[in-house]
């Protein structure tokens, strides 16, 4: 019953008004520029050699577009489905705050916490933090809950987090491994076209680009989108996670009433090097 109270807490915690900027982040470049020049990269080599519009087939997008997203979804419920094309918007999108800011900011509200008293981490966190997760977290060690209870929650928050990424990242996977399949029975249609009309040879391109196309249009789809953005998800759980337990030890070291560098030396013992900050001196 406690563990219930404790639960209704977190879920409950006072959600600080987001500008649109920090809500919607930053564009990831690096996904963006990536996908981008291996698909422009490949459109010059088409246009270097041919037309482009000769690579432009409706029957072959619909059976590997439409078959791949559909026979993907076939495995999935809604729920999932709308939770990783949420979690696939968010792989273009980059973090507002790296880990390294937030063991900063964490050590920043420790030492105001330090400063005025630990009854007042609640309006400092008000007032300071930047960061949701820290202020939902820190949240937890303010309201006077044990080191378990406050480690038990966000563990099951983590884990959930970390889950609802795992499981988009494991679709986009899964329509990456449909999308050459998809390309094949493409590919098996066409011949199967081509064949029936040998006798009309003027008949033969459509059931050849059919049966050519759709294989492009697999390993394309499949390995030049899917299999990056699926990547970028993966690389998400891991930031979620760790800045995760950032806040975790940020928490339990507060409810403990730690010292600084204590506190400091468990944050940056959970980075790397390049982002552990230096706040006490």
């Amino acid at each position: 019953m406690a563990m219930l109270r404790e639960d209704e807490h977190m879920s409950t915690s006072r959600t600080r008004p987001l500008s649109l900027a920090r809500l919607a982040g930053q564009l990831d470049l690096s996904v963006l520029l990536g996908i981008g020049a291996a698909l422009t990269l490949l459109a010059i080599a088409i246009a270097a050699s041919g037309s482009i519009g000769a690579f432009l087939d409706v029957p072959s997008m619909l059976i590997v577009l439409g078959g791949t997203a559909a026979i993907t979804a076939a495995g999935y419920a809604p729920g999932d489905i709308a939770s990783a094309a949420s979690a696939g918007a968010r792989a273009l999108l980059r973090a507002a705050h790296s880990a390294g800011d937030v063991a900063t900011e964490i050590l920043e509200l420790a030492a105001e916490a330090r400063t005025k008293g630990p009854g007042s981490l609640h309006r400092i966190l008000d007032d300071h933090a930047t960061n949701d997760r820290v202020h939902r977290i820190l949240a937890l060690a303010a309201a006077g809950l044990p080191v378990d209870a406050i480690d038990a929650l966000v563990e099951r928050e983590t884990r959930a987090g970390t889950q609802r990424l795992s499981t988009a990242a494991g679709m986009l996977r899964r329509a990456a491994d449909v999308a050459p399949a998809m390309g094949l029975i493409g590919t098996l249609v066409g011949l199967v076209q081509m064949l029936g009309v040998l006798d009309t040879p003027s008949k033969i391109g459509p059931g050849m680009a059919l049966a050519l196309l759709t294989t492009l249009y697999g390993a394309v789809l499949a390995h030049l989108v899917l299999l990056p953005i699926a990547a970028r998800l993966d690389r998400a759980a891991e930031d979620d996670e760790r800045i995760a337990n950032l806040c975790r030890l940020g928490a339990i070291s507060i409810a403990r009433q730690e010292s600084l560098r204590t506190l400091e030396l468990q944050l940056n013992s959970a980075l790397p090097p390049a982002e552990r900050p230096r706040y006490v001196d």
